[in-house]
């Protein structure tokens, strides 16, 4: 079920670290989250603050989807001259983060997920988080080469 070199992090104490501090930042982002539900519920209303959360969450959503296909698109036109399409990996990579965050529900979450669709935002994000997870998309790349043609 889990890979050895995935319970090997496990007991090294700075990858440990690193995940306790993920979930307690995530966990700060919802209390803060709350906490604006609850000033805001109480100074427009419960129902047109979760009317607009929805209606933000619905539009950042359509936007999300409407940008990785194009970039989809920017990468198959890449991928077919044979040009490794490093920036459209990026994007994609920062897109799904900023897709998580729309769908996340709360404003502060949906404020930091539209920020990270602005292009130059999109670009260093997706960088900084290709290599944080180690994401492997030259695998990708090279798998598309040999089982596509």
């Amino acid at each position: 079920m889990f890979s050895t070199e995935f319970l090997l992090k496990l007991l090294k104490l700075d990858y440990i670290a690193k995940v306790i501090y993920t979930v307690l930042f995530i966990s700060l982002l919802t209390v803060v989250d709350f906490f604006t539900l609850f000033i805001f519920s109480d100074l427009i209303g419960i129902y047109l603050y979760l009317g607009i959360i929805t209606s933000i969450t619905l539009f950042g959503v359509f936007i999300i989807i409407k940008l990785s296909k194009s970039t989809i698109k920017q990468l198959e036109s890449k991928h077919n001259v044979g040009v490794y399409p490093e920036y459209e990996f990026y994007k994609l990579t920062a897109l799904l983060f900023a897709s998580l965050l729309i769908i996340f529900p709360g404003i502060i979450t949906s404020i930091i997920g539209f920020i990270l669709i602005i292009p130059h935002f999109r670009q260093f994000i997706g960088r900084s988080l290709t290599k944080k997870l180690k994401l492997d998309w030259h695998g990708v790349y090279e798998y598309k080469e040999i089982y596509e043609k």
